[in-house]
């Protein structure tokens, strides 16, 4: 089942691209999400640990299908 979202953030669209895409940053913005890995490439899979107080971590996986720069 997909899981699709979205959300109005006020910047430029490339400074949003280079944000979701500088996943090593990841931590210092999303408390949640402890470490991204992958790349941001249609049929490549991306990981992820979120990590909750009080909640084991949860690792994740997601494979990217549609990649829309900007």
């Amino acid at each position: 089942m997909p899981v699709t979202a979205s959300v109005e953030i006020d910047a430029p669209p490339k400074d949003v691209w280079a944000t979701l895409l500088a996943f090593d940053s990841y931590p210092e913005w999303n408390p949640l999400l402890r470490r991204v890995d992958g790349g941001a490439e249609v049929g490549r899979t991306i990981r992820a640990i979120v990590d909750q107080p009080g909640v084991p971590p949860l690792p994740l996986r997601a494979r990217i299908v549609t990649v829309a720069p900007e």
